[in-house]
């Protein structure tokens, strides 16, 4: 799976595309749901259902990431979260928006991390990003998520010495979040 944030409020990670308005955004300008509903694009048919307030524990993600999210003091998903979570974990791109601070790395960081066969040599994951203070943020915040299922997330950016960055990746790791 790749995830790519592409600035303020906005993110592609890889399947069908899925659209809701109001505090986010996933999918295309056509098709777009009414304010409080998700659409999901196959090839050729539209499901939408209403968006509401569930838990995290109803996204079927795993329980060591539930109780890592809800350690970090949150509860239920976000508008983005809630509209992405489910359609990355049955394998579809999406392209998501939403404003600074809803949850965006979650909302594409969890079902990641969901898919990851902890403890393999090689790397499973990557996520590109425009900075290296986003690439940290995110790192950062994908280690917090992963920690009670032992994921290794590494970042890599300018200005860091590359031999240590090699020597990381050579031992493995789970995840690589980066700046061009």
């Amino acid at each position: 799976m790749v995830a790519r944030p592409q600035g303020p409020g906005f993110f592609v990670a890889t399947g069908r595309l899925a659209s809701a308005e109001g505090e986010s955004t996933v999918g295309r300008k056509r098709g777009m749901a009414r304010k409080g509903q998700v659409t999901t694009q196959g090839t050729s048919q539209t499901k939408s259902r209403s968006i509401m307030s569930i838990h995290f524990s109803q996204l079927n993600l795993h329980p060591q990431l539930v109780q890592a999210v809800t350690e970090m003091g949150y509860n239920a998903p976000t508008p983005i979260q809630e509209a992405v979570i489910p359609e990355l974990l049955a394998g579809s791109d999406v392209i998501g928006q939403a404003q600074t601070g809803t949850g965006k790395t979650a909302a594409f960081g969890l079902p990641l991390i969901e898919a990851l066969e902890t403890g393999r040599k090689n790397t499973q994951g990557l996520i590109l990003t425009p900075t290296r203070e986003l690439a940290i943020q995110v790192a950062k915040a994908l280690s917090d998520f992963g920690r009670l299922r032992g994921v290794r997330v590494l970042a890599v950016y300018g200005g860091q010495p590359y031999a240590r960055q090699i020597t990381r990746l050579k031992k493995g790791v789970d995840m690589v979040v980066g700046t061009p």
